[in-house]
């Protein structure tokens, strides 16, 4: 039973109870450890919040009667936030070291500590459930980064390509109007004309 299944579990048995739940209770319904179910009771209380405490009078658990009532916050993450999560770490993951990148380590920290929230390991969730990139192609710094500059001052770009027909090269002048990351590429967009690969 995943930690996902015994949280809900333990709440449901903490709220259903009318005395405090003792732990036997807990392991037998669980079928699962004292140590592990310990584990949960702090979870619970310290990363969810809930007024857990143990009652020495009926030697069992429950929720502090003279606190608000107490909900499972909705944490447990659907489809689109599993999704959003995975492709921030994927795309933290492929962070190519720079002034930047020691900044971002404690934002990669926070997804894997929301991942793990979710009731599983957060490196059994990376292993398990993959963000597949099609046909991913690295933007040059030294190509990417002027037309990143001309996109986001509105001036205008000048370059040189070798034409397909062969007759040589040729210099043309483009205005970028916006960056635009597509199938795991980046592309700049101009007026009028479609969008046009930042890489050749």
């Amino acid at each position: 039973m995943s930690r996902f299944d015994r949280i809900y579990r333990i709440h449901e048995l903490l709220c259903s109870a009318r005395h405090p739940v003792p732990m036997r209770v807990f392991t037998e319904e669980l079928e699962t450890s004292r140590n592990t179910i310990t584990r949960d009771f702090e979870f619970l209380r310290d990363s969810l919040g809930a007024p857990l405490e143990y009652c020495h009078e009926h030697n069992g658990h429950r929720y502090n009667p003279d606190a608000p009532v107490f909900e499972l916050p909705g944490f447990w993450m659907n489809p689109a936030e599993l999704y959003a999560l995975l492709a921030c770490e994927h795309l933290l993951e492929n962070v190519q070291p720079g002034l930047v990148a020691t900044r971002l380590a404690p934002l990669k920290q926070k997804i894997q500590q929301l991942l793990g929230e979710s009731g599983h390991d957060a490196e059994r969730i990376s292993e398990r459930i993959r963000i597949q990139p099609l046909q991913t192609r690295n933007a040059a710094s030294q190509t990417f980064d002027p037309v990143a500059q001309a996109t986001l001052s509105g001036r205008c770009l000048k370059f040189r390509y070798q034409a397909r027909s062969g007759s040589g090269e040729k210099a043309r002048y483009v205005h970028p109007q916006r960056l635009l990351h597509y199938r795991s590429n980046w592309g700049s967009v101009r007026p009028c004309r479609g969008t046009a690969p930042v890489l050749p």
